[in-house]
């Protein structure tokens, strides 16, 4: 049967490949394929050969007759069209386009879940180093990081302890004054002090750099820079501590304070010894013609 011409639906010798079958829908092939079917051959029905009597002694055996032999040629099979079967209860004569058709990969459970409901793929790429926060709660901060904080004001008041008036009126009326400035206690205090809390600030550096180790903190910023100055480590320590704690501008803050009210204290110290060298210069005969 055509239509229009063209062949009906059905499975038909594939013009591309002479070993299998391409299905036929009517207008067009389509991309569905089946292997030729095997011709089959009849079966030959055994020829059953009676058996020869045996004849008694002196008496002639009997001529058999040969059975007649069927002829075993393979009689050759149109080729006809080829109907799939049909595993869903359709109808073989339906092609295999028109039957149910394969489930999509969308309505597959894997294929439904998006690589945004997995865990790897929720995170963002800069929380995804876990490693680098410490636990909620961690310290921040001791005692040791105060302390050093707070030792370069202890160096600044030194400066008053250190009779500098005196010093000035000595030197006008006696040469030897400069040789016994070294044994004053004030000045003393204020060259060896400076010397002993430079040396104690390294130390806390070193010992404060250690307990973070021991809180957990995996990134420390090293207390070498403390040789460099105060301000350099506590700010460096401030902020690789943020940065694992979120928390911890607390020393940054107060050294920025101590440094202010430093600067302030050494500016008033400077005052007060210029006004003493003015005063000494202005009352001793032959220094101001």
């Amino acid at each position: 049967m055509t239509t229009n011409g063209l062949p009906s639906a059905g499975w038909y010798a594939d013009p591309q490949d002479a070993a299998q079958l391409r299905w036929w829908d009517g207008a067009r092939w389509s991309d569905h394929t089946t292997p030729v079917p095997q011709p089959v051959a009849p079966a030959v029905p055994a020829v059953a050969a009676a058996m020869p009597t045996v004849p008694k002694y002196g008496e002639m055996a009997p001529a058999v007759q040969p059975a007649p032999v069927q002829s075993t040629a393979v009689q050759p099979v149109a080729a006809q069209p080829f109907v799939a079967p049909s595993y869903t209860g359709q109808s073989s004569a339906e092609p295999y386009s028109a039957q149910t058709p394969a489930p999509s990969y969308a309505a597959q459970p894997y294929a439904a879940q998006s690589y945004t409901g997995q865990q790897y793929a929720a995170q963002p790429y800069g929380m995804t180093m876990t490693q680098g926060r410490v636990p909620e709660g961690t310290p921040t901060a001791n005692w040791l990081i105060w302390a050093y904080t707070l030792l370069p004001l202890l160096s600044v008041f030194t400066l008053f302890a250190w009779d500098f008036e005196g010093f000035m009126i000595a030197s006008v009326t006696d040469p030897l004054a400069a040789n016994s400035m070294l044994l004053d206690p004030g000045y003393l205090l204020l060259s060896v002090g400076s010397w002993v809390i430079a040396a104690a600030m390294i130390v806390l550096a070193v010992l404060d750099w250690r307990w973070l180790g021991q809180q957990g903190y995996p990134r420390r910023f090293h207390w070498a820079w403390a040789i460099l100055s105060n301000l350099v480590y506590v700010i460096g320590r401030s902020i690789v501590v943020k940065r694992q704690a979120g928390r911890g501008f607390a020393p940054m803050w107060a050294t920025l304070a101590v440094s202010v009210l430093s600067l302030v204290l050494v500016i008033v110290w400077f005052a007060q010894m210029m006004n003493v060298i003015m005063a000494v210069v202005s009352t001793t005969p032959g220094i101001v013609s």
